[in-house]
């Protein structure tokens, strides 16, 4: 076993003790050898009893005093395991130091790169992830964002868009603390990100909590996040917006920033925000209101995030933004019946014709819920559809056809005989074995055995 390898196993078996050696040997210690036993603490950290962490913070202190730049990031690593740990504020102050003076990363990067991650590998870059997790519990968090405070004023205008992608995720917890700083910071940020810092993590989340504190600045990041950043950046706002809308917020009293129904008709514009609306609604149909009417919306009225825009977004020419709406089914909590408006019209999309099993499912599962008007108008948009791929098991039909014919059964054991719905039930059971549905065939004869 290397000697490493021997110094990693031991650290972590006695991480106090290793501590206590490092601290005492100093910095004529190998800093290989120092890193090791670095990351060895930091593997257990968690697991070490508060009574015995002082020669653990003792040791994050005599390091850095070192003024080694190669054992920065491991030390960034360690702080972060002991940020859920009452600390002495100077261990915060490290971490601000190197997010401040260490060497600057390269300034170049593509314009597709994964800034977040380039900036992960810099030192300074993991002193402000390391900022991030001692914000992360609540009982010190607004302490500790007023020791970072200097060091966070610095940081929004780093020079490298590499190290300033981190800082959202810091301006998220910053925000529950202190809303004020929160909101000039972002602002300060934003005018300096560019279309690919627009990917940062938890930018949404920032936006969110903005809306309620901030509500111009909220408003200003969300219309950024649907101009020409990258595709999933615009996704991301659209599903802003569109929850925005659904909430009713109040954007702000600024007339020169947008409000919910502005921002809403932007997203609509384009089919990457589209999706982010088309995922949204799908999630939240419970909570979408229904519409007036589920015609198509008269020219010129303003968009309303209900149930009627989650049809439209059934019927869009976009396909990603179909195949996300067509999953709302599967979101649907509340019992059918209470959708059997939004089913009905499902029937006639173009999403339930392509991407039918979400709707097929649901309805499968629905039992006492199911909603027969509606029920048939889907069967019977599915088989007009798939009367001939049905029957071949080579195609996607052939799965479907076992959901049609239980949901089929199961109407006609909820319609009295005689009435007009139970018509279209048999009709709809003959339908399926006229088309050569061996799981037709066999279920309609053992239903009629029993009626027998």
């Amino acid at each position: 076993m290397e000697i490493t390898d021997q110094l990693e196993f031991a650290a972590k078996r006695d991480p106090a003790d290793f501590a206590e050696l490092i601290t005492s040997i100093g910095p004529g210690a190998q800093p290989e050898h120092i890193s090791v036993v670095l990351r060895a603490i930091t593997s257990v950290a968690q697991e070490i009893p508060a009574e015995a962490l002082a020669p653990v913070v003792q040791l994050v202190q005599a390091v850095s005093s070192w003024l080694l730049p190669q054992l920065n990031q491991s030390l960034c690593g360690l702080i972060s395991a002991l940020a859920g740990q009452d600390l002495p504020d100077d261990i915060t102050g490290i971490a601000a130091t190197i997010a401040t003076t260490a060497s600057d990363p390269p300034t170049s990067a593509a314009p597709t790169e994964d800034l977040f991650r380039a900036g992960w590998t810099t030192d300074r870059g993991q002193a402000l992830i390391t900022l991030a997790n001692l914000l992360a519990p609540a009982k010190t968090r607004k302490h500790r964002a007023q020791l970072m405070a200097d060091a966070l004023n610095m940081a929004v205008d780093d020079p490298v868009e590499q190290v300033r992608v981190i800082l959202p995720p810091i301006l998220v917890r910053i925000c529950s603390a202190d809303a004020t700083t929160a909101d000039e910071l972002t602002q300060r940020w934003l005018a300096r990100a560019n279309d690919n810092g627009l990917r940062a993590p938890e930018l949404d989340s920032l936006a969110w909590q903005l809306l309620t504190h901030a509500k111009t600045t909220g408003a200003d990041l969300i219309k950024r996040m649907l101009g020409p950043a990258a595709p999933e950046v615009r996704t991301r706002g659209g599903m802003l917006a569109a929850l925005a809308s659904l909430h009713r917020i109040e954007l702000t009293d600024n007339h020169a920033s947008p409000d919910a129904s502005t921002l809403l008709g932007l997203a609509l514009t384009d089919p990457a925000a589209r999706n982010g609306i088309a995922i949204l609604t799908a999630q939240r149909v419970d909570e979408l209101p229904e519409p007036p009417s589920y015609d198509k919306t008269a020219a010129g009225t303003p968009p309303t995030v209900d149930r009627g825009l989650l049809l439209r977004l059934l019927d869009d020419p976009d396909d990603k933004v179909r195949t996300s709406a067509a999953q709302y089914p599967l979101h649907l909590t509340t019992p059918c019946n209470q959708a059997d408006r939004l089913l009905s019209a499902t029937a006639a999309t173009c999403a339930f014709a392509e991407h039918p099993a979400a709707t097929l499912h649901l309805l499968r599962r629905a039992a006492a819920a199911l909603p027969v008007d509606a029920t048939l108008d889907l069967c019977e948009r599915w088989l007009s559809e798939n009367a001939q791929a049905a029957g071949d098991i080579s195609t996607a039909s052939a799965g479907d056809v076992y959901f049609v014919v239980d949901i089929a059964l199961a109407t006609h054991a909820r319609t009295p005989n005689g009435s007009d719905q139970r018509k279209r039930t048999l009709t709809l059971l003959d339908r399926l074995v006229e088309a050569n549905i061996v799981e037709a065939n066999a279920k309609v004869d053992a239903m009629e055995d029993i009626y027998v």
